[in-house]
């Protein structure tokens, strides 16, 4: 990718290969696939975390992962090249049950609001836990619930404490 200098796909090879993946892209990311950069890149890669998250609430992906354990990207890898055609996955996409994707939320925001407490008397993070991935997790959750965000873009989703 990018943020190791290796050569980005153009933005044709992008809509050819996601196609309706790249309808649901915010401004942000639109932006960034156009012309990528280093910095945005590092970015797009905490991104990912969000991405993984909302692959789960879709069942696309049958695990979440501990909450200190950052994906490598071949999750959404194997979503995206998998045998079933994106706009087949995105037409036949099922949601969670809603208990479970609020279990996730709150032990989600339970993590941020440790982290944020450690941080605030000045401590370590605790054990288990990663701020980015946290943080990530908490923005995907948030959004899709509309948990203190109701009707929010992407982009602009409100995770203060």
């Amino acid at each position: 990718g990018v943020a190791g200098g290796n050569p980005a796909p153009s933005w044709f090879e992008l809509e050819a290969r996601f196609g309706p993946l790249i309808d649901a892209l915010s401004p942000e990311e639109r932006s960034f696939l156009k012309k990528p950069a280093p910095g945005p890149a590092r970015n797009l890669a905490w991104t990912m975390e969000a991405s993984v998250t909302l692959a789960w609430a879709l069942s696309w992906t049958d695990a979440a992962l501990p909450f200190d354990q950052q994906d490598d990207g071949s999750t959404i890898l194997a979503i995206a090249s998998g045998e079933v055609p994106m706009s087949a996955r995105i037409s036949g996409a099922t949601l969670r049950p809603l208990g479970e994707i609020l279990d996730l939320l709150d032990a989600t925001h339970v993590r941020w609001w440790h982290i944020v407490n450690a941080q605030a008397m000045g401590r370590p993070i605790p054990e288990g836990m990663h701020q980015g991935i946290v943080l990530e997790r908490l923005r995907a959750l948030c959004w899709l619930t509309g948990h203190q965000n109701v009707g929010t873009a992407w982009d602009d989703i409100d995770l203060s404490s």
